[in-house]
């Protein structure tokens, strides 16, 4: 039976060079910023210490970049562009310990099959060739002029590939992507001097400095100097250095956590996790630091060879650099702010001078202002139990008019009986307390005074805070449960659990395997956590990034369910319960990161109402 038209088309066959050369360009190059990103890889890898890279159009027109590395000899130009030709490996073992930031052989040929590429290179007292390839094809190879080094000129980006083209954004839209991307690459090369060039005008200039200036000047008014911290750790076969702000500067999102793996941005988010777990007792709750960290992994324990932009990568033991990496962020902020303020408060010179619009990118150049209720006062506004707080006792009968001597005086005698019993509470709170209670304010802070201090308490973050301690604390006493609770997992959460049983029952939680068949059961709780097995089974269940961090986690979220909150009305001994409960505390922030308390001493005060202390 002879095969129709149709038919045919679906019969297997083998792709043109040309059609598989754009496929595959595809995967590596979709807009300048990668065709950026490729060429500044090369440059780097050449030992350059000067890397130049100019752009017009937003790199839709040209990009060029110009580098004074090693350079190439007229046979390399020769195999440069074709599919597969690199100098970085040999064999398939080299894979296993790859130092240079590209490797596969993909990069040269892609931009080639996507653009019209021109190479000018000369090595060391050698002779400088240019080449010309147009659509995957090499047009010329001839001598030229030029010093040691490589200028390579992609222009006319998805001339070929219409589709393609199509979809590229705005000039503006590309330069920023492209200037995004420069700062990127450069952060982790300080020792390299880069340039950046827009329509012949120079947008960015990195000189080779420190690690700590290449970040503040890659991004200008945004990142201080005086708000970086440098903290290092190591473990089995890696080691970092991260720089990290300090408790005054934190945003509302994790834009500003950057990871790099052997000098390599990379998309790992346990690794933002790990920073931001680090930092998680110390900033206000759903803020996140300014951290880039920057790890050195021996190479043998890292895969890079999984995506063409290799920005996604495999590692062996993840979770031990996730236990370094935040462990060490969190140590270091306990040797520095070892009992934590509220707030920090930079000093006047150490403040950056930021405009408006950077103050609002990190949501203020210090510390977000206070939000008001702005509805006006009213009566129905106050719950019933405010009211009653402060009503008088109703008279049944009217007095009599009293002269304004009687008045006077019933009114003086009124005031010292009250207070002469203040004085007589106060005496008495100052042997059982070491502060004096005032009272309950807008149903959540609780104001004391001590030591020549005036304290207004968040009853929510401290009682948190308490029981967050209680229940670390009463971990190593476990409690069986009468009836043992079957934990609901897939056999990727079982998998899990069961290789972290050891670590739960050093938290006090038990869990084990039923006797018969594969599920897992919990069987006993930390004694202080019996009451809220409903909600220690709901987190287990949940929890898909592993054990690291885990009892910070829950007992966190334990302590904010069952602590006091908000519009709550406190009597006054369990008040002063919370209060001595929190000047008790070697850590004055909840276990989400909010302040406890805000503070002013009787010094400030004067000062502010301009007396003379």
């Amino acid at each position: 039976m002879e095969r129709t038209q149709q038919d045919r088309s679906r019969s297997i066959h083998l792709l043109r060079d040309q059609v598989a050369r754009k496929i595959a360009a595809g995967e590596v190059i979709d807009r300048p910023f990668s065709l950026l990103r490729e060429l500044m890889d090369n440059a780097v890898d050449a030992g350059a210490d000067t890397i130049d890279v100019h752009l017009a159009g937003g790199g839709t027109r040209s990009v060029r970049v110009v580098d004074n590395g090693c350079g190439m000899e007229r046979e390399d130009l020769e195999l440069c562009f074709l599919p597969h030709a690199t100098s970085k490996i040999s064999e398939v073992e080299d894979l296993d310990r790859i130092t240079s930031l590209g490797f596969r052989g993909e990069a040269l040929s892609s931009i080639a099959a996507c653009s019209r590429l021109r190479i000018t290179s000369a090595v060391a007292e050698g002779e400088a060739f240019t080449i010309e390839v147009d659509n995957g094809k090499l047009l010329s190879l001839q001598p030229s002029k030029g010093r040691k080094g490589t200028v390579v000129e992609a222009s006319d980006l998805f001339y070929s590939i219409p589709a393609r083209k199509r979809f590229l954004k705005s000039d503006q839209a590309e330069l920023s992507a492209c200037r995004k991307l420069f700062a990127e690459k450069a952060l982790a090369f300080p020792e390299i001097s880069f340039r950046l060039f827009s329509e012949g005008e120079l947008k960015l200039f990195l000189p080779a400095s420190s690690l700590i200036d290449r970040v503040t000047a890659s991004y200008p008014g945004q990142v201080h100097a005086s708000m970086i911290h440098t903290i290092q750790g190591a473990g089995e076969g890696f080691h970092f250095t991260a720089l990290g702000s300090g408790l005054s500067l934190y945003r509302k999102d994790r834009r500003y956590i950057h990871i790099y793996v052997n000098k390599r941005k990379i998309d790992e988010f346990s690794l933002v996790q790990a920073v931001s777990y680090g930092y998680g007792e110390y900033l206000p709750g759903g803020t996140f630091p300014v951290c880039f960290l920057f790890l050195e992994v021996d190479p043998e324990r890292v895969d890079f060879n999984i995506h063409p932009a290799k920005k996604e990568v495999r590692f062996r033991g993840l979770k031990e650099i996730h236990h370094q990496v935040s462990s060490g962020i969190r140590d270091f902020l306990r040797s520095k702010w070892p009992t934590p303020l509220p707030y920090e408060i930079p000093a006047a010179d150490d403040r950056p001078h930021l405009s408006e619009g950077e103050k609002n990118d990190f949501g203020s150049s210090g510390f977000p202002k206070p939000s008001y209720d702005k509805a006006p006062f009213s009566k129905s506004s106050m719950s019933p139990r405010s009211k009653n707080s402060f009503s008088f006792p109703p008279s049944s009968t009217v007095a009599p008019v009293k002269s304004n001597a009687e008045q006077n005086r019933q009114f003086y005698d009124r005031f010292e009986q009250t207070r002469s019993q203040q004085e007589q509470q106060a005496a008495e709170e100052s042997q059982a307390y070491a502060f004096r209670y005032l009272g309950q304010v807008f149903g959540l802070f609780l104001a004391a005074e001590k030591e020549g201090t005036f304290y207004l308490i968040d009853q929510h973050a401290a009682h948190e805070r308490i029981l967050y301690e209680q229940f670390v604390a009463g971990a190593s006493r476990k409690q069986q449960l009468l009836i043992p609770k079957r934990l609901q997992l897939d056999d990727e959460g079982k998998t899990l659990l069961q290789g972290q049983i050891d670590y739960y029952r050093g938290l006090g939680i038990v869990i084990e395997a039923e006797k018969e068949g594969d599920n897992l059961l919990l069987t006993a709780l930390p004694e202080s956590c019996v009451h809220l097995e409903k909600e220690i089974t709901t987190f287990i269940e949940s929890q898909e990034t592993g054990s690291d961090g885990f009892s910070e986690r829950i007992f966190a979220n334990l302590a904010c369910k069952a602590a006091i909150k908000e519009g709550e009305f406190l009597p006054p001994e369990t008040a002063k319960k919370i209060i001595a409960g929190t000047f008790a505390l070697k850590q004055h922030r909840c276990p989400h990161g909010r302040p406890l308390y805000f503070s002013v001493t009787e010094k400030e005060l004067y000062k502010a109402v301009g007396r003379t202390f």
